[in-house]
């Protein structure tokens, strides 16, 4: 399968301090989703389920994804949203005023198209305000993110928005030397669950291989292009448990308030480093396309983002 996959980096300014919690991607996620309800939405519904737009809503299609019945998918409890928003790295911060604020979004498959909604999604929910003090933004800039060149402008206040196409990645294609191994740093919370506990350094190659191409393959088949049969689910086992996995990971609590769910919920995951070592080469491009689609649960925040470099040798843990 062909997953069409492509990154933007906005940038907004705030005429007020801007105090951000340790990690920003629920407040920012939050902020945007009631954005494009506001811009989308025709009926002014509080639930989308049963709408009869739904089915071409913006709204739907990009931030709360519905299977038709029927589907062959349907047994999933919830369909992963078309896109990841990367927020600035975890660590409380507050930002002066006119200081730029960054972040990303990884937009997947028809999602692309939709980027002039997004980008107005987000002027709008900067202008509403963010954070719980609502304080006020603007958007300045947003660029588009190509893997191996240089950043290129697709929106500026006065120029409007020019789209352009996305990084085409497909599987089992190498993209990087992974033959001796990699090295996967998490640089947010990670979650992997298994039988309903999150994993730290008990995990193995097979449950981190398993979770990243399930969560490719539910990508791909919601918002891909069908290829040929790729033989790496077949082999995906027996090669996975010829690769020694070695962690030296740290668990993190973190909450946030659901105002759908009218909750405060717990994200804890774990952040660190895995390394795993052995001939990975059958693997390289769905080690790489993690990097865009991240790992475990919890993507849409931002959750599961980690960094991949090649191994050449048994190195110890620091």
């Amino acid at each position: 399968m062909l997953l069409p996959v492509a990154r933007y980096r906005f940038e907004a300014t705030f005429s007020q301090p801007l105090q951000l919690n340790w990690y920003g991607g629920s407040m920012l996620r939050g902020s945007f989703g009631r954005a494009l309800k506001k811009l989308c939405c025709m009926i002014h519904n509080q639930e989308c389920k049963g709408c009869l737009l739904s089915p071409k809503c913006p709204y739907t299609q990009i931030f709360d994804p519905q299977l038709p019945p029927g589907h062959p998918l349907q047994r999933f409890k919830t369909v992963p949203a078309p896109y990841v928003i990367e927020a600035p790295l975890p660590g409380y911060k507050v930002l002066s005023p006119n200081e730029t604020l960054t972040f990303n979004m990884v937009l997947f498959g028809p999602a692309i198209e939709q980027l002039p909604s997004i980008i107005y999604a987000w002027k709008l929910a900067l202008h509403q305000g963010v954070t719980k003090d609502r304080v006020r933004g603007e958007l300045q800039k947003v660029e588009y993110l190509p893997p191996e060149s240089a950043a290129q402008t697709v929106y500026q206040p006065a120029c409007g928005v020019n789209t352009i196409p996305a990084y085409q990645i497909s599987l089992p294609k190498s993209l990087m030397d992974l033959d001796h191994g990699a090295s996967l740093e998490l640089v947010t919370p990670m979650r992997i669950k298994q039988q309903g506990h999150i994993e730290a350094n008990d995990m193995n190659a097979k449950m981190v291989l398993s979770s990243l191409l399930r969560r490719f393959q539910l990508l791909a088949e919601l918002y891909g292009q069908q290829q040929k049969n790729i033989p790496i689910r077949e082999t995906l086992p027996e090669l996975a448990e010829k690769i020694v996995c070695r962690c030296a990971l740290t668990r993190y609590d973190w909450h946030r308030y659901s105002s759908r769910q009218k909750q405060r919920m717990n994200l804890g995951g774990v952040m660190g480093r895995i390394e795993l070592h052995g001939d990975l080469q059958p693997f390289s491009a769905l080690l790489r396309l993690g990097e865009w689609i991240h790992l475990g649960g919890k993507t849409t925040f931002g959750l599961g983002a980690y960094r991949l470099t090649s191994l050449s040798k048994l190195t110890p843990l620091q």
